[in-house]
């Protein structure tokens, strides 16, 4: 039995060093802990609340928006350069650009209507008050639309400014109507 004694004798004092420390993750949590308790009891560490006039005031006269005492916060960066806000990137612009291709399809339309005499075949089997079962050509004015050279360059030029709206990263809203 001594051995026996002896041998959970020397476990227990070797368990007993492996038992007092703590893992790394351990002491990293209860860390964190102890960080976030001391910042819970300053009153006045809270976050800052941006706003749209704090973020105003603070980025007026600079480019972008820096801690006091960091370095580059005197030097104003270049503000970036909006698509939207200049004449190729704006709503307004691109919507005049369709209306007047529009416009010009639907006078290159307009033009292309052409009064026409065909031979129309009527009659035949009691319709079109012909009894006699027969069909027959009669000569009528139709009106027609031929593709002229105007009527196939306005739509060319219509699917060319849709095309480039698309390019440009406009939104395909404002080729609408």
């Amino acid at each position: 039995m001594p051995s026996l004694s002896r041998f959970c004798l020397i476990a227990l004092c070797a368990a007993l060093p492996a038992a007092a420390q703590e893992s790394p993750l351990a002491e990293a949590a209860r860390r964190e802990r102890q960080r976030r308790e001391a910042a819970r009891s300053k009153p006045g560490a809270a976050s800052p609340v941006i706003t749209e006039e704090t973020l105003a005031r603070a980025t007026a006269g600079r480019g972008t928006l820096s801690t006091p005492g960091t370095p580059g916060a005197a030097e104003p960066a270049p503000a970036p350069r909006r698509e939207a806000d200049s004449l190729a990137g704006s709503e307004k612009h691109w919507r005049a650009r369709f209306a007047a291709a529009r416009e010009q399809l639907k006078v290159a339309e307009a033009a292309s209507w052409v009064d026409a005499i065909e031979p129309v075949l009527v009659g035949g089997g009691g319709i079109g008050g012909l009894t006699t079962g027969r069909a027959v050509y009669v000569q009528m004015k139709v009106r027609k639309q031929i593709e002229t050279e105007a009527l196939r360059q306005a739509r060319q030029a219509l699917v060319a400014l849709e095309e480039e709206l698309r390019k440009s990263g406009g939104l395909p809203g404002w080729a609408r109507e």
